[in-house]
């Protein structure tokens, strides 16, 4: 049987909204630093004003809902906003190595079929020639500066955010970003993930933000309550924002509150410095990296008593190597399992877990091993291949299940917190006739959908479902009359 991380109830809401909320309840607290550039930082509200002025002059551009639009630059302080930016347009996100040699680029491009691309100085010249062999290229904006395209900061200038306009989304069905596979097994193949993959994956406590005795995180609510947050948080960074696992960090460390510290490149000495200044609590690392930290020398000279925790991805990580480099910076090490089809942390490693062992399966995730050749499951022992998919449960999926019941007036859906499972489904109802009895609910559920998306934290009769002047569900509230 696949095993199951736990239901996991995404709220219907786009990538960009829920950023948006976010932003603006962080405030003026710094979100990203660029180290590499001698600290210079951007708040959330610095974000949120930016990404929409982005999100307008994209309108005023012609761009429509669906259009695509690349991103090719190393990391920098404007990624932080051209990602929501550019989702707020109604358009979809597809990063681009701006190291790629033009044969590369086009591959992707044609597959992808950008409009227009926000492009650093470094890369400008290559992505002139890609241009010049891709009619669905119309338009290049350089970030920095440029005599022969338009500048991004210039543009922005004299954009009014006054003038974007709602673009509606389809969470579980509009596209957010295209990203490249490895290609490990052949050219890069593009991986479409939606705002809910997106969503999904950010509602929870990040493995990177927290320390925690298990993933049982509840899921943040994105209506009227403050998301939990540790704000003296710092997260280190090298990973490139083009790069799948990038997009995932500047979206999650976003969303959850974290400060960002990032560089443009590596080295053992200058992350070390980098950690001390800026007091960093967690270090996103790859392999090649736990190796160096665990070779440095001189490590005594710096003061690293905030760090707490290592996350690792991208390759196993020896027992000997995980035991050596908790022993000699006090911290715990957290290996993580991810693929760039799941858009999500699948597996990783929680306080007590047996270091030899591949950890948790995250919540939100179904699991199981079957054999290459015959695709059956595996028994205990046996070798095969992972396959994942997705257990997230949509709270308005299971509401418009629930509303065609002829006896119901109302209902919301909400998660409740189960010490195994995290959280588990449960509907608020309204009655239209008084008979309406928790089995009839049951049953519409189970006869619609699937096992897991099941009312498994039951079903409780209410006089009202509390909404906001809107019409929006206010689930704070209404979790609070689950859990009362």
């Amino acid at each position: 049987m696949p095993v199951n991380g736990g239901e996991l109830l995404v709220p219907n809401i786009s990538l960009h909204e829920l950023l948006w909320q976010r932003f603006q309840q962080y405030g003026d607290d710094v979100a990203f630093v660029d180290a590499s550039k001698n600290g210079e930082s951007i708040t959330y509200r610095d974000i949120y004003r930016q990404s929409r002025k982005c999100a307008a002059y994209l309108q005023s551009q012609g761009i429509q809902k669906g259009d695509v639009i690349s991103i090719g630059a190393p990391n920098c302080l404007e990624y932080t906003f051209l990602i929501p930016g550019i989702l707020g347009s109604g358009a979809i996100v597809t990063p681009c190595n701006p190291y790629y040699k033009p044969g590369e680029i086009l591959h992707q491009f044609r597959i992808s079929e950008p409009k227009m691309m926000f492009v650093s100085e470094e890369a400008l010249d290559t992505m002139k020639a890609v241009k010049a062999e891709l009619p669905c290229l119309k338009k290049l904006v350089v970030i920095g500066k440029s005599d022969e395209f338009p500048a991004l900061h210039e543009v922005l200038s004299r954009t009014d955010e006054a003038t974007l306009k709602e673009v509606e989304i389809h969470p579980a069905e509009d596209i957010a970003v295209i990203v490249q596979s490895g290609g490990t097994t052949g050219l890069p193949k593009a991986v479409a993930m939606t705002h809910r993959n997106y969503v999904a994956s950010n509602i929870l406590k990040h493995p990177w933000t927290m320390e925690r005795s298990r993933i049982t995180a509840k899921v943040n609510e994105v209506d009227e309550e403050t998301p939990v947050r540790d704000p003296t948080s710092a997260a280190y960074v090298e990973r490139p924002m083009y790069h799948t696992a990038g997009v995932a960090l500047v979206v999650g460390l976003a969303a959850a509150g974290t400060k960002c510290v990032f560089e443009s490149d590596f080295d053992v000495v200058k992350m070390l410095k980098t950690v001390e200044k800026y007091q960093v609590t967690v270090a996103v690392c790859v392999p090649p990296m736990v190796i160096d930290l665990v070779n440095a020398e001189g490590v005594e000279k710096y003061d690293l008593s905030h760090l707490r925790e290592i996350c690792c991805g991208g390759a196993v990580l020896a027992p000997d190597l995980i035991r050596r480099i908790m022993e000699k910076y006090q911290v715990a090490l957290r290996p993580l399992y991810s693929m760039t089809e799941a858009s999500i942390i699948c597996v990783g490693m929680i306080p007590g877990n047996n270091i030899a062992s591949c950890g948790n399966l995250q919540r939100g995730v179904e699991l199981k091993i079957v054999d290459l050749e015959s695709r059956h499951e595996c028994g205990p022992e046996k070798e095969g291949e992972i396959l994942i998919r997705s257990a997230q449960v949509s709270p308005a999926e299971l509401e418009s299940v629930i509303l065609k019941h002829p006896k119901v007036l109302d209902v919301g859906v909400v998660g409740i917190p189960d010490e195994a499972s995290g959280e588990l489904p449960k509907a608020l109802v309204v009655r239209k006739d008084a008979d309406l009895t928790s089995d009839e609910v049951h049953k519409i559920v189970e006869e619609h959908l699937v096992d897991y998306k099941h009312l498994r934290g039951g079903v409780q009769f209410v006089d009202r479902i509390p909404k906001s002047l809107l019409g929006k569900i206010r689930r704070n509230l209404l979790k609070k009359m689950a859990t009362e």
